[in-house]
């Protein structure tokens, strides 16, 4: 299989990662109680640990909470996580190196989430990592990490099945919810929340692949976002959630956090699908929530599990581009470092030849174009050899590469060259 060296390989060979470090917990390892008691301290997290490592990047959703860091310190990473999380730090598994990186990989690509190929995943770990690099918390090394597992997430999808039919969680709600209404042409809808996952039933449930609904509400605190996530449906109504709950409705989405008062809804609604972590909607017979949903979306992704070696590999060999990349970054200063020399030099000497020649400033330029390519013609083999070494992980072999590259370049040279 692809990557396959990267399993088989000592701990040298991916020290370039040994700075990478992630503490986590998820709905596999730590239960989606304990996730929904994380959300929303992504900022104190930022604040706490950011002063003590060289860049993070926290991504948070409704079924994990995890902590990527880079940091040659990681037991003072550790020690700021713990005061800020308190007695649920004893809940976080930790990874490093290689295992780290491979583990936001599988995130990305699908294979770490409760619905097997969830599409949301990788919109989600984009935006993280987006977040934090705007807000400068991000280090070359985690960029590098973080590119690697999105490319693996966006390969993932177009070169396998495991995201064909997928359900998120989003999308399997409004889908349920038209399976039992028969439809949703016609029908009175009503979307709970203003955040990403009721956005996501927002569009699903207005985009006419189930019917068009005669009107859809999107009820917030923020009327600003409300009227955001309303204005992109056909028949789209911006509204606050007191003022929702006096309507009736055929269905209503609901994905909020925090604890809104929500007792009235099942009353006002045929059915209610809360995909809320932790619930919203109190229980009643019309009440649909986040286990059944997920229960409903597994049923759909059965067959997408022999696509999973298929991912795996992908995975690998996004892993195998990511420590060769981080080799090449190790030797590029020394690359520009000759560049820069060969190109000082071709200059200093196209000034000396002018002066000795008498030519003026015209002739000067002609001469230092002219050495300006030959320098680069001349150092281009020593440097691509020097990266492919590099990436290799191999740089015994420098010699030989160096030796091979001129000689095949010798091939296009005029034997009427001057020797010497």
């Amino acid at each position: 299989m692809a990557g396959g060296w990267l399993r088989q390989a000592g701990s040298g060979e991916c020290v370039l990662l040994s700075r990478l470090h992630a503490w986590y917990a998820s709905h596999a390892d730590a239960g989606l109680g304990v996730v929904s008691r994380l959300q929303g301290l992504e900022d104190r997290v930022y604040e706490a640990v950011y002063p003590r490592v060289e860049g993070v990047v926290v991504v948070s959703t409704c079924n994990r909470f995890e902590v990527y860091v880079d940091s040659e310190r990681p037991g003072e990473a550790w020690e700021a996580l713990q005061r800020v999380l308190g007695g649920f730090s004893a809940h976080l598994r930790g990874a490093s190196g290689l295992e780290a990186a491979r583990r936001i990989a599988r995130i990305a690509s699908g294979l770490e989430s409760v619905i097997l190929g969830e599409p949301e995943v990788l919109g989600q770990v984009r935006e993280a990592w987006l977040k934090a690099k705007e807000r400068g918390f991000t280090s070359p090394l985690l960029d590098r990490v973080f590119h690697a597992a999105l490319n693996a997430g966006r390969r993932a999808r177009r070169e396998t099945r495991i995201g064909e039919g997928s359900l998120g969680y989003p999308s399997a709600a409004v889908r349920l919810a038209a399976e039992r209404l028969g439809g949703l042409g016609g029908r009175r809808i009503l979307v709970v929340g203003t955040g990403e996952a009721a956005a996501a039933m927002a569009r699903i449930a207005c985009s006419g692949d189930y019917g068009v609904p005669e009107a859809l509400v999107v009820a917030g605190r923020s009327a600003e976002k409300a009227s955001r996530i309303a204005g992109e449906c056909p028949r789209g109504y911006a509204s606050t959630i007191e003022a929702a709950l006096t309507g009736r409705y055929d269905a209503a989405l609901v994905a909020v956090s925090g604890s809104p008062s929500l007792e009235a809804l099942p009353r006002r609604a045929g059915l209610v699908v809360d995909i809320s972590v932790p619930p919203a909607v109190p229980r009643a017979p019309n009440v649909v929530g986040v286990e059944e949903v997920g229960s409903y979306a597994r049923r759909a992704a059965e067959a997408r599990a022999a696509e999973a070696p298929l991912v795996e590999s992908i995975i690998e060999e996004e892993l195998e581009r990511l420590v060769a990349k981080l080799r090449e970054d190790r030797v590029n200063p020394v690359v520009e470092a000759v560049a820069r020399y060969a190109a000082a030099a071709a200059a200093e000497e196209a000034r000396r030849t002018a002066r000795r020649l008498g030519l003026g400033a015209e002739g000067e330029e002609y001469l230092a174009v002219a050495f300006r390519s030959l320098a680069k013609r001349l150092t281009h083999p020593l440097l691509e050899a020097l990266r492919a070494a590099a990436r290799s992980g191999e740089p015994a072999l420098l010699p030989r590469l160096i030796l091979e590259s001129y000689k095949s370049r010798l091939e296009g040279v005029s034997d009427g060259v001057p020797e010497g």
